[in-house]
């Protein structure tokens, strides 16, 4: 019931705004799985190809790299999307990164050090072969814990260790992380101290909004692609008629639901 009051009210909102002109800023989309489950986080691959077609047909897609540009003032084109992926669930390396690459598409992906290789996550080698092909890798953590209830041997485990183990699978600086959960309850001073301790440049939340100047390259926002939703949905999103998409929420009382 929670998640279908936030979908009736996501639904609601994109459909209302399809029609208005795009809003400047860069927007950071968040997938999780694909295939053919009805979850609230799998995206099957014709759709999800044909929003990767829709947005490289209208020249939304930068590189990841272009975030901390964008923070520091520095960026060149301050407009765009940025695809990444949460767990790197096997499905990523088996559905997503062949249509990336048909698209020319650079994407994120956020591994989770403890599950590599195990049912529900990629291998080593797929990780590293990720990264030849072109693809980021960053870390999801250790454990995939809600990282404020840690102290802090525990948040130095999850954010400095995960960050040794992906570069040496993958011969790569990992400088990007994706907070578990990644509301505002799993993130506090104590989070944020220990990933720039470890070594991390950028790091990425699940809540809704754009990047633009002045955000904290430690607490950036990203918007969720979800199962079920109309193709205008994800055109409202990546022109930034969802931004407000929190502040809409908490209007309503549903600030508390989680997906």
């Amino acid at each position: 019931m929670r998640w279908m009051a936030k979908k009736a009210l996501r639904l609601a909102l994109s459909a209302r705004t399809s029609f208005r002109p795009s809003q400047a800023n860069i927007r950071v989309l968040t997938y999780h799985r694909f295939g053919d489950d009805t979850d609230p986080w799998t995206i099957s691959a014709d759709v999800f190809e044909k929003q990767i077609a829709w947005a490289a047909k209208e020249d939304l897609f930068i590189s990841p790299e272009s975030v901390a540009g964008v923070l520091n003032g520095s960026a060149g084109r301050t407009s765009g999307i940025i695809v990444t992926i949460d767990d790197c669930d096997p499905s990523v390396y088996a559905v997503a990164l062949p249509i990336l690459r048909k698209y020319g598409v650079e994407a994120v992906l956020f591994a989770i050090t403890d599950r590599i290789g195990s049912d529900n996550h990629m291998t080593a080698a797929q990780l590293k072969s990720s990264v030849d092909q072109g693809f980021v890798v960053g870390s999801h953590s250790r454990s995939h814990p809600h990282m404020a209830k840690l102290d802090a041997e525990q948040l130095q485990s999850e954010a400095a260790l995960s960050r040794r183990i992906l570069q040496d699978i993958t011969g790569s600086p990992v400088e990007m992380f994706a907070y578990p959960y990644g509301n505002k309850q799993s993130i506090s001073p104590e989070t944020r101290s220990a990933l720039e301790a470890a070594g991390y440049s950028i790091a990425f939340t699940s809540q809704m909004g754009a990047v633009t100047p002045g955000v904290d390259p430690l607490a950036v926002p990203r918007l969720n692609i979800e199962h079920g939703d109309p193709v205008w949905t994800f055109g409202a999103l990546c022109h930034g008629h969802l931004d407000d998409w929190d502040a809409a929420c908490r209007s309503l009382g549903l600030s508390r639901f989680q997906y």
